[in-house]
């Protein structure tokens, strides 16, 4: 999962950087409820932004099992801390937690990637309007897999069967 996460990033940052030949030098950047633009840039400054955001989540999805590891445990909000992050367990939680966030990440950035074709496309049509169907359908997609995405993580680390999460 982590091919496609980084996949997903990289397509995003591809999309960012060829929408500098694709689109006119102003663009919206922000469009109201009925997906007309309400807020513009240069090109240059989309780009940038895009990919300063893009960047940004990439590392945090990438950083936080790390950043776990060198936290205190009363730091950390995790169902069952004190069992999963156990000094013996703690290795493989790490592994785990950053698969999760992998899927979360791939998921967020295919969403961006969606989003961002949308924008793309916007720009380039006359009246400059984002075709709210598509995003909305993305979004709800993204929103239902988000919800699930929660309840698969929340499930990962239940107390297994016969143990206590006190006992080191």
């Amino acid at each position: 999962m982590r091919r496609l996460f980084v996949c997903a990033y990289l397509a995003n940052l591809a999309v960012d950087l060829g929408s500098l030949a694709a689109l006119p030098d102003r663009v919206a950047i922000h469009f109201g409820p009925r997906g007309m633009p309400d807020n513009w840039a240069s090109k240059e400054t989309n780009a940038a932004l895009m990919v300063g955001l893009h960047t940004l989540l990439f590392a945090l999805l990438s950083l936080t099992p790390r950043l776990i590891a060198v936290v205190p445990v009363g730091w950390v909000n995790l169902p069952h801390k004190e069992y999963w992050l156990r000094k013996d367990r703690r290795p493989d939680t790490l592994a785990r937690i950053a698969a999760h966030f992998w899927t979360l990440g791939a998921a967020l950035f295919g969403f961006m990637l969606w989003v961002g074709v949308l924008v793309v496309l916007a720009n380039r049509s006359q009246p400059v309007c984002l075709d709210l169907p598509w995003f909305l359908g993305g979004l709800g997609a993204f929103l239902a897999y988000t919800a699930w995405w929660c309840v698969r993580f929340y499930r990962a680390f239940r107390l297994p069967p016969g143990e206590d999460a006190t006992v080191p």
